[in-house]
C-alpha cells in the first residue's frame, strides 16, 4: 500500500476499528517502515475521541433530498447533457459510429449521383417532346388553341 491509501484508511476506518485484521497488519507494517505515516497517525489520534454528533432528522432528510435531486438532474443545459451522452456513446461504440457515418456518406453520394442522372434524363425527354410539337414551317408550338386562331 502507498502512503496516500494508508492515510485515507487511518482517517476513515483504522482508528474506528472497522478494518479486518489483514488490512490492519498491512497498515502497521507500512507504518513501521514509514515515518511520514507514523507522524500522520500521531497527528490524528487526538481526534479519535471526538464525540459523534447526529444532525437533526429534518436536516438529514433535507440533505438526502438534495443529494438525490442533484443526482437525478443533469448538470448544465439539455444541449450539454445531450452532447455528453452522445460523446459517451461514441466512446463506447466507436465501430458502430464509424460504420453509421460511412453508410450515411455513401447514401448521400448515391442520392446526389442519382438525382443528377434524373435531371439530365428529364431535360433530354422534355427537349425531345418539345421538338415533336414544334411546327418547323411557322415556328409554332402546335397547341390546339394556337391552331384554332391561326
Amino acid at each position: 500500500m502507498n502512503c496516500k491509501k494508508i492515510q485515507k484508511l487511518l482517517i476513515t476506518d483504522y482508528l474506528d476499528g472497522e478494518l479486518d485484521s489483514g488490512v490492519i497488519s498491512r497498515i502497521e507494517q507500512h507504518m513501521a517502515d514509514c515515518i511520514h505515516c507514523r507522524q500522520f497517525e500521531q497527528r490524528i489520534v487526538p481526534f479519535n475521541g471526538i464525540r459523534h454528533i447526529e444532525p437533526p432528522a429534518r436536516v438529514w432528510g433535507s440533505i438526502c433530498e438534495k443529494i438525490t435531486t442533484e443526482q437525478m438532474l443533469p448538470q448544465g443545459s439539455w444541449f450539454e447533457y445531450l452532447l455528453e451522452q452522445l460523446r459517451e456513446f461514441l466512446l463506447i461504440h466507436r465501430r458502430l459510429a464509424f460504420a453509421t457515418a460511412t453508410a450515411f456518406t455513401i447514401m448521400i453520394i448515391a442520392l446526389m449521383s442519382i438525382q443528377g442522372q434524373i435531371k439530365t434524363d428529364t431535360v433530354g425527354m422534355v427537349a425531345e417532346d418539345f421538338g415533336l410539337w414544334v411546327d418547323e414551317e411557322n415556328g409554332a408550338i402546335g397547341i390546339a388553341i394556337e391552331e384554332y386562331f391561326l
